[in-house]
């Protein structure tokens, strides 16, 4: 029985890819600094998870391999024990790339909707009898809110992340890429230098493989020239929301959202790919209602719904608002209301570096909402620097765009009370960001 410490083992991935091995057998350990409700769900299945700082004593002689997420500090204590006593150390990127040469591998990559397009993925693969092992990024309830999912086939479903070029790690069998934007530019030096990562990382699939790739993207259809598939690159099949199927698709899908239609149709040609039927691929993506933190409805306030999204970039900032408006739009059909309901956004920012670097973008993220209230930058730690501190803020973005609707809220408790004393039967409230926001939606939704 192989003995694996996690570093960071409570991220969302890291969770899955212990869940991963636990199911294989192994002895897991791991350490983190806060506790949550995935070491919970990983001590139910067996791991042995310390909660504080690193500290050298977390790896015992025992080990046999140890896997660390891509936060983890080259200074780590625990890393550096490891390889003190010559224990073999991987990234969490290295260990899942091991799996994808094992198996037949679909990898989901792009910078916005991946775990979406995953999970709906990995919904319908099973719906169609394709029993597939899925490490996700988000929890689905199909899953009993887990991340994972252990298959007895050989398919492995991932998402393929772009953070640190993560996804090069990555040899799939099919590569599905939504779209390229400009993202995560404290580690990319520009779009040419994300493009040319994912055009490596589509040079990876292995011979017979496919690339799905979305037509309505500007940046993927000019990211591979012709002679790429003619030279052995592999199948190349696009989407596209003018595509045929999409009425079909229309009619099924249960999750709002222009974005969501184009993920159903890369989940459509990718499951096509693999032999699955029109008919039970269709059926697949209707049994997918969502996931974890995506648009996730948490409640009422005063009449008022209440919809969780972890969604923290410009672009996705505005196809969820459009979402949104999709949802209030048949609540009010629904109601034979002609009530004028409001939109409602609240926002947290996640990185001071993105926020200064998209700050343009950021600009003009919220012209879709009615009413929106902008919290404190989330600081990621060991992201940030105090330069970039001083020279960005909320209320820097607020003074900038200068529309009465858009305020700046200091504070979770302040942004719960002004929504309390606000909301009104029939709006709807969006609150975003992948920071600790989530405490927001718990103190509004509290009974």
């Amino acid at each position: 029985m192989m003995n694996i410490h996690f570093i960071g083992i409570g991220g969302i991935g890291m969770s899955a890819l212990a869940q991963y091995f636990l199911n294989r057998g192994a002895a897991v350990f791991g350490s983190d600094l806060v506790d949550g409700e995935m070491i919970k769900l990983l001590r139910q299945k067996g791991a042995r998870v310390k909660i504080g700082q690193p500290r050298a004593g977390n790896i015992n002689r025992n080990i046999d391999l140890v896997i660390y997420t891509s936060a983890v500090a080259k200074n780590n204590p625990e890393l550096l024990a490891a390889k003190k006593r010559k224990i073999t150390t991987q990234s969490y990127a290295q260990a899942l790339g091991r799996l994808t040469k094992e198996m037949t591998t679909v990898a989901v990559a792009g910078m916005h909707g991946k775990s979406t397009t995953t999970a709906m993925l990995a919904v319908a693969a099973v719906a169609a009898g394709l029993d597939p092992t899925v490490i996700l990024g988000t929890r689905l309830p199909e899953f009993g809110g887990s991340n994972f999912r252990a298959g007895r086939s050989n398919l492995l479903i991932i998402e393929a992340d772009e953070y640190k070029a993560a996804l090069l790690r990555f040899y799939p069998d099919v590569a599905v890429v939504l779209n390229i934007d400009r993202e995560h530019l404290d580690f990319y030096r520009g779009l040419e230098h994300i493009k040319k990562t994912f055009r490596r990382f589509l040079s990876q699939l292995k011979p017979g493989g496919a690339a799905i790739l979305n037509r309505d993207d500007q940046n993927l259809k000019t990211l591979l020239p012709a002679s790429f598939w003619r030279t052995g690159g592999g199948t190349l099949k696009w989407f596209s929301i003018y595509d045929q199927e999409v009425d079909k698709i229309k009619k099924v899908l249960k999750v709002p959202g222009r974005h969501n239609l184009s993920n159903a149709l890369a989940v459509y040609q990718t499951l096509r790919f693999l032999g699955v039927s029109s008919k039970k691929i269709l059926a697949g993506i209707g049994k997918f209602k969502g996931s974890w933190r995506r648009l996730e409805y948490k409640g009422q306030v005063n009449g008022a719904k209440i919809y969780d999204d972890y969604g923290h970039h410009p672009t996705e900032i505005k196809a969820t608002i459009q979402a949104a408006r999709e949802i209030l739009k048949a609540n009010k059909l629904k109601a034979k209301s002609s009530q004028a309901n409001k939109l409602w956004l609240v926002f947290q920012p996640h990185q001071y570096k993105r926020t200064h670097q998209l700050f343009t973008d950021f600009r003009a993220a919220f012209s879709g909402a009615d009413e929106v209230l902008l919290l404190d930058i989330y600081s990621v730690a060991g992201r940030e620097s105090a330069a970039i501190k001083r020279r960005i803020s909320t209320a820097k973005l607020v003074r900038a765009i200068n529309r009465k609707n858009i305020h700046y809220v200091p504070s979770f408790s302040r942004a719960v009370t002004i929504l309390k004393q606000s909301l009104q039967p029939g709006d709807l409230c969006l609150i975003m960001g992948a920071g600790d926001v989530w405490r927001a939606t718990l103190l509004l939704t509290k009974k």
